[in-house]
């Protein structure tokens, strides 16, 4: 490959493939084939989560896009349930600094009828819907988590 360098010791070679031109099939050249011993590394995806009151509490891959929308995020977890408390909603943000989230209100009603900017959400962003229905929070809690955990919601955004 024309950007693999050796590693320091000279002992093997190491070649970054952008993963979104190889999958879309812009550029072929990019599958290569692989030999014994080789090591494929493939970092880890960021995520944004989206819990509460929406059709399908998840995580939302970001993949080769590193920025996704609250609007966009409330779409891919299948709108906001007729119950939900718009106007309640907030992100959780996580502080590299504190390692504790910071809580950023974020109004869905005025959002979604076009009175204020979208905001982008940023990676191990939480975006919570809460809801107006009388189910306990405790549950609706669990059930978010365990949908989450259990990966039953990972959706794709692509580039």
């Amino acid at each position: 490959m024309p950007n693999a360098v050796d590693d320091p010791t000279g002992t093997f070679s190491i070649a970054e493939i952008p993963l979104p031109e190889l999958t879309d099939g812009k550029n072929p050249a990019l599958n290569i084939s692989i030999m014994p011993n080789d090591v494929i590394s493939v970092a880890k995806a960021e995520m944004v989560y989206v819990i509460g009151d929406v059709g399908k509490a998840g995580a939302i891959v970001l993949g080769g896009r590193q920025q996704v929308t609250v609007l966009q995020a409330v779409s891919l977890a299948g709108g906001a349930a007729k119950t939900a408390k718009t106007k309640q909603a907030k992100i959780l943000r996580l502080d590299s600094a504190s390692a504790r989230r910071t809580e950023m209100p974020i109004d869905l009603a005025a959002l979604l009828a076009g009175k204020i900017d979208d905001v982008p959400m940023q990676p191990e962003d939480i975006l919570y819907v809460p809801s107006g229905s009388n189910r306990n929070l405790t549950t609706r809690a669990l059930e978010s988590a365990l949908q989450i955990g259990t990966g039953v919601a990972i959706l794709s955004v692509r580039p």
